[in-house]
């Protein structure tokens, strides 16, 4: 029985600056689709129908005070990469690198209380989320583009087809 690799270390990039040794944690994107259900006559139980993806969220976490981030409030496709390192009971490591495009769209900063240090939470929302592991991509979704590539097909290319596209 093969058990779970763990999650050994990790590091963030934003904007192309790394912040080993002040990223306390990261909230991947869930990767859902947003359904309605239908039942026709003559059908027995309803079925999801596909209406496309729910919006891609998450947050990340940084030790201290982090101006150089916080200037970018707001400012849309901004380049964030997560990188983290996997490892199982036999000493095999295991890449997994997201690169996103993301808009951040709120801070949320913790109490200061003296002789503490405080941190600050980024929520973002990503237009672009590309995520690979062992060098081999599981999802590229491209809003903007049209493009939902999961395990190596692209859910989307016939409707891009249809359109012209």
């Amino acid at each position: 029985m093969e058990r779970p690799k763990h999650l050994k270390g990790f590091d963030l990039y934003v904007d192309g600056r790394g912040h080993a040794g002040r990223i306390e944690d990261i909230k991947l994107p869930d990767i859902e689709l947003d359904t309605d259900e239908f039942r026709a006559g003559g059908m027995d139980a309803a079925v999801d129908v596909d209406r496309g993806m729910k919006k891609l969220e998450g947050s990340f976490k940084l030790a201290g005070v982090n101006p150089e981030i916080s200037k970018l409030f707001g400012k849309n496709s901004i380049g964030v990469t997560a990188r983290g390192s996997f490892e199982d009971d036999d000493g095999t490591v295991v890449a997994m690198v997201v690169d996103m495009r993301v808009r951040i769209r709120a801070i949320s900063r913790d109490n200061w209380s003296a002789g503490e240090r405080p941190a600050q939470e980024y929520s973002y929302t990503a237009s672009y989320y590309k995520e690979t592991v062992g060098g081999a991509t599981v999802f590229e979704i491209d809003i903007a583009n049209q493009t939902r590539i999961i395990g190596g097909t692209d859910q989307l290319a016939g409707r891009r087809k249809a359109l012209g596209r």
